[in-house]
């Protein structure tokens, strides 16, 4: 059974392989365990973001409220509404996606890490 974690994280098995910094959900098979969003589409709604790279089978601590940094898929404005993307990465919120986070800094192109904020969940 998922340890309950902090006030702004979650803790749970990794059910593949997670990289830090991208995007996670519940596997809707089995609550204890969590998945990248976006595997292999994107715009999942998102429980929160992977706090470390874990190994299929480790805990992994995921934040769901509060300042963290995202991978992004590609450029991102700052103040930017972000949803999960492919692979769990952050990309701009376009009409129909699921916001989950604002940038509080720009990425410049894929690949930057930057800072965000996670949001309560919602439908642009």
């Amino acid at each position: 059974m998922a340890s309950i974690g902090t006030e702004d994280s979650v803790e749970r098995i990794a059910n593949s392989a997670l990289t830090k910094f991208r995007f996670v959900n519940i596997l809707t098979s089995d609550s204890s365990k969590i998945e990248l969003t976006g595997v292999p589409g994107d715009n999942d709604v998102a429980l929160g973001v992977v706090a470390a790279d874990a190994a299929s089978g480790e805990h992994a601590s995921v934040k769901v409220s509060g300042v963290v940094k995202i991978e992004a898929e590609a450029a991102i404005a700052i103040n930017a509404l972000i949803a999960s993307g492919t692979a769990g990465k952050g990309k701009t919120a376009v009409a129909g996606n699921h916001p989950r986070a604002r940038a509080l800094k720009a990425a410049a192109a894929a690949g930057d890490i930057i800072e965000v904020l996670l949001i309560d969940q919602a439908v642009v």
